[in-house]
């Protein structure tokens, strides 16, 4: 947290224009879970907003960049190494955190599986993913920032090297498009969804049925 104190002087006045600044990241973590798109949250143990959930972040050491503290937080507080993670945006609204001003570099990164995290208890103290509707209130401006994030990440979902992240190794249309909906948390046409998902190029069929059908058996797609 920097400390330097800058002064600018007006007659006799004097202005303070900046003090106790501080960057952070926050991170939008999302995962696949029981066919849903889930986020993750943290329970915060400290004052302001303590036993508020939040996004997973922390402060940016004046070593690293941004994408390094990103990084470093998933490793230090999860053990989570090699999460590929997106910029969504920058929240610099001088009350958003009532302790200083806090300028927050916000992410969102991709769990493609969830194994059993590793939960550094001297920094976390409880966790939970959370699907798209049912969330919590949230600390800080940390609704706003997720829901920035999710509106980033619909634009990008289309994209095979992001679907690749989240589906399974085989898995059917209809899971595909169930998938879908809990991100838009909308109903999807399913004639277009499937002309959409056509045109990308990227499934070819297993050549297995999904015999869970009771009726006419669906096909198993797999990622090219």
């Amino acid at each position: 947290m920097f400390n330097m104190i800058v002064k600018v002087t007006k007659g006799n006045s004097k202005a303070i224009l900046y003090e106790k600044q501080m960057i952070s990241i926050d991170i939008s973590l999302f995962t696949r879970i029981e066919n849903q798109l889930k986020v993750l949250l943290v329970k915060r143990t400290e004052e302001p907003f303590k036993s508020c959930w939040s996004l997973l972040g922390g402060k940016v050491y004046n070593n690293e960049s941004c994408e390094t503290a990103v990084l470093r937080e998933l490793d230090e507080k999860l053990a989570l190494k090699n999460i590929e993670s997106f910029l969504t945006g920058v929240f610099s609204n001088p009350v958003r955190d009532p302790r200083f001003r806090n300028i927050s570099v916000s992410y969102y990164g991709i769990c493609a599986s969830i194994p059993k995290l590793t939960i550094n208890e001297r920094k976390l103290s409880e966790i939970e993913f959370f699907g798209l509707d049912a969330l919590p209130l949230l600390a800080f401006d940390h609704e706003e920032i997720l829901k920035h994030s999710l509106k980033i990440l619909r634009e990008q979902i289309y994209d095979p090297r992001l679907i690749k992240q989240f589906v399974p190794d085989i898995f059917t249309l209809k899971e595909l498009q169930e998938f879908f909906e809990s991100i838009f948390l909308a109903k999807l046409d399913k004639r277009n969804f499937r002309r959409k998902i056509s045109s990308l190029d990227c499934l070819v069929k297993t050549g297995e049925k999904n015999e869970k059908d009771t009726r006419k058996k669906s096909d198993y797609y797999k990622l090219k």
